[in-house]
């Protein structure tokens, strides 16, 4: 993972946070979260996108975790949501950029629940890492999950 790198976890229905970590090589560059305002549910979508941090020409590398359909036993809330946040993957992936990664999250965290992921993810930053981001304005740990994102596609996993 050479150059500018995107991470994105969409999300707009709980937490109304879309967590994003910017990477420059191998490390954590800036991280934060886009909310929406608008009515629509459209309108919400490109607002969402329009807070992306931008490169000057396209990113290296977007990475935008795809959501995923659990078995009806495991689902949790409205699978209607699922659509919805399907629809915010699909439409943030127009960001420009070189390469496309699209994970689902048992690719990235496998079956970890977000409660343990979050300092799992905060253990393998480097100390500079951690001031990039306020976990406090973290709502839902969106932002958390795009930085764990790029730190399993930088190969600093394991």
């Amino acid at each position: 993972m050479i150059g500018w790198s995107l991470f994105v976890d969409p999300g707009f229905a709980k937490s109304n946070a879309t967590g994003w970590a910017m990477f420059k090589d191998k490390r954590l560059y800036s991280a934060g979260i886009a909310t929406a305002k608008a009515k629509g549910f459209a309108a919400r979508c490109d607002e969402i996108a329009r807070q992306l941090p931008t490169t000057a020409s396209s990113w290296d590398l977007l990475g935008v975790e795809l959501p995923m359909i659990y078995a009806f036993a495991n689902q949790k809330g409205d699978p209607d949501d699922i659509v919805k946040l399907a629809f915010l993957a699909g439409a943030l992936t127009r960001v420009p950029h070189k390469e496309l990664w699209l994970p689902r999250p048992q690719e990235w965290k496998g079956s970890v629940p977000k409660s343990l992921m979050g300092p799992r993810i905060l253990k393998r930053l480097e100390p500079d890492e951690c001031t990039y981001f306020d976990l406090v304005k973290d709502r839902g740990g969106a932002a958390l999950d795009a930085v764990g994102m790029g730190i399993v596609r930088a190969g600093r996993w394991g």
